[in-house]
């Protein structure tokens, strides 16, 4: 039988050199535990990890984006339910065109790339003993990320407006009620009343916080008191002032060219308001009480800037639309010209003209330096519908032969504006909930996505841009017909915008072969060597569509039916490709996430049984009581 050996240590350099080989072996050994967690979850997720309740571990930066984005959409596809006391609504994750696809409009989206660098963020800082201990912690506790979500906050209260603005009841502030009473003209005072609406700034803050969270639980609208800034009594008060100003006679607005225009008492009573945006009530002018005589007056002396408009012909640029001033009438100087002119008693008040400079005018063509071709977009829109045919025409007209500054970051929204039947944009139908209404601006998305293909190829900076939310096929790149070179518009965001840092002017060249159905967007400059090109896009994942969805509406006729057409969901990504003058490449990854939408029918029922109406506002003048409500 062998029996133990027992070493007994009595020399203090031994006891000391036991230690030290035990603690060494304890740090190589932790050493080499940290390295193999290294080397294990390297570039990956780490195990633990959620974003939202949305599992990542063990996932890339690529495979944990896409799972987070399949997951996402699918909870969000049934939309956001948001409740009061009487009724509930569900607003859509976004607003679908019926007409064009390119009208739908995200309300919420998922930003799956940053909430995946997120997650991969933990558990890869510090050194590597820390982020072995970060590992295991993580691995025992787990950890949850905030999901990264975007939110068009007042698209959402829009929505939420329309659904429960019935059940509201707006605060009216007291005011003046100019009439006439017996032959004679008289002001009265417009009561005040306490409102009850709904705080929709806190409902979308809180479906923010949930969104974060992961958390798609019903949100209650919280109904509170509105008290009126004004009350009857101040405007009482009032009322002398008014009727003293009321009899001062007509004043004369006279333009500096030549034009006047005479304002009866009658015309300016209905513009006198209280205002209270500056301590205690006092009289005004009401700004949006004079808007239709302002308009009036624009209609007749107003002229808008127009800066010159240039075109390559046999290789040179040449002038084809010359450059004009613009006139407009200053509606706040004019309006105070007319109050100080009422309340001195005088008879004759100045019209106020502002005068507009054009950026480009006649006759500067020369010496622009515009000699070389840098670039041409294009894309193919057949198939469009007849207004969004129209909308393009009307983008073309608004963006060829316009001029681009050195230095100036170019806006495409800036340049399409204004997006209004007058700016000559032409409306079409997109589902909005359990309603279908007309939205300015179809077809200005193919011109976005031209716009950054012709950027692209002139080897320009990509400043902003915003893929589709949808896999729309007049987007889909010529090369392969793949979705992932689109660029996607809407007014005030998002916004397509390049750079034009070539240190020249460049010429935007907008041509529409109407037979062929493409779009031709080139830039004219001063080449300086650079080449710009981009790879065909390649799909990496493609989404169902899922199962059709059924809304009911009013607007249409009991049982009629009008369906918007399923799209299929992808994760598409390019290399956009810049070479220098010197040889040296510049190289930028788009990634693009398009949403994958069932087919949505809204589908007629009969209408709800009508509220009762409100009791009228009473009014009363100066000596008499308040009026009884009208029953």
């Amino acid at each position: 039988m062998l029996r133990p050996i027992r070493i007994k240590l009595t020399h203090p350099y031994a006891v000391a050199t036991l230690v030290c080989v035990t603690v060494v072996l304890l740090i190589g050994t932790a050493a080499l535990g940290a390295r193999a967690l290294e080397r294990r979850w390297k570039n990956l997720i780490l195990p633990g990890i959620t974003a939202g309740g949305i599992p990542l571990g063990e996932k890339t930066l690529e495979t944990g984006a896409i799972a987070l984005a399949e997951t996402f959409d699918a909870n969000v596809g049934a939309g956001f339910r948001f409740t009061s006391p009487t009724s509930e609504t569900i607003v859509p994750a976004e607003l679908v065109g019926i007409d064009t696809p390119d009208q739908t409009r995200t309300l919420v989206q998922l930003d799956a790339d940053a909430t995946a660098r997120a997650a991969m963020a933990v558990g890869h800082g510090g050194n590597i003993l820390q982020r072995a201990a970060d590992a295991v912690r993580v691995a025992i506790d787990g950890h949850e990320i905030p999901l990264i979500v975007r939110v068009s906050r007042q698209d959402l209260i829009s929505a939420l407006a329309e659904k429960f603005q019935t059940e509201e009841t707006p605060v009216v502030d007291a005011g003046l009620r100019f009439e006439k009473r017996d032959g004679r003209s008289a002001f009265a005072v417009v009561t005040a009343r306490p409102g009850k609406i709904y705080d929709y700034n806190a409902a979308v803050n809180t479906l923010e916080a949930q969104l974060a969270e992961g958390d798609l639980t019903a949100i209650p609208l919280t109904l509170r008191e509105a008290a009126p800034a004004v009350g009857d009594a101040a405007v009482a008060a009032l009322i002398p002032e008014a009727e003293r100003l009321l009899g001062r006679g007509s004043i004369t607005l006279k333009d500096p060219e030549g034009e006047t225009w005479e304002i009866t008492p009658d015309t300016f009573a209905g513009w006198i308001a209280v205002e209270a945006d500056a301590g205690a009530p006092h009289l005004g002018f009401s700004t949006e009480a004079m808007a239709p005589f302002f308009d009036g007056i624009a209609a007749e002396v107003g002229v808008e800037a127009v800066d010159a408009r240039f075109r390559i012909e046999n290789g040179r640029v040449v002038e084809f639309a010359p450059s004009r001033d613009g006139i407009t009438v200053d509606h706040d100087a004019t309006a105070a010209n007319l109050w100080q002119a009422l309340q001195k008693g005088e008879t004759e008040a100045a019209l106020v003209r502002t005068v507009e400079k054009p950026r480009i005018a006649t006759g500067e063509a020369n010496g622009l330096g515009i000699t070389d071709k840098l670039g041409t977009g294009v894309s193919r829109y057949a198939g469009s519908p007849r207004n969004r045919i129209r909308n393009i025409n009307n983008a073309i007209r608004k963006l060829n032969g316009i001029l681009i500054q050195p230095g100036e970051t170019f806006s495409l929204i800036a340049a399409l504006q204004p997006f209004t039947l007058e700016g000559g944009w032409l409306p079409e139908l997109v589902i909005k909930g359990d309603k279908i209404v007309p939205e300015i601006g179809g077809g200005a998305c193919q011109i976005g996505t031209t716009t950054f293909r012709m950027a692209m190829n002139s080897g320009m900076p990509i400043v902003e841009r915003q893929n589709h939310s949808l896999v729309v096929s007049y987007y889909n790149d010529l090369a392969n017909g793949n979705p992932g070179t689109d660029a996607t518009i809407y007014e005030p965001s998002p916004d397509f915008k390049f750079l034009n840092d070539s240190g020249n002017i460049m010429l935007f060249e907008a041509v529409n072969d109407s037979e062929k159905q493409m779009l031709y967007f080139t830039l004219w400059g001063t080449a300086d060597g650079r080449k710009g090109s981009y790879t065909p896009p390649v799909v990496h994942n493609w989404i169902g569509a899922g199962p059709e969805k059924i809304v009911e509406t009013t607007d249409l006729a009991p049982g009629e039916r009008n369906c918007q057409a399923g799209h299929t969901g992808a994760v598409t990504s390019f290399t956009y490709e810049v070479t220098l003058p010197d040889g040296s490449k510049k190289e930028q990854v788009f990634t693009s996430r398009y949403r994958a939408l069932p087919r949505i029918c809204l589908v007629g029922v009969a209408a709800a049984a009508p509220p009762p109406e409100e009791p009228a506002l009473g009014s009363y003048g100066p000596g008499q009581e308040p009026s009884a409500p009208t029953p």
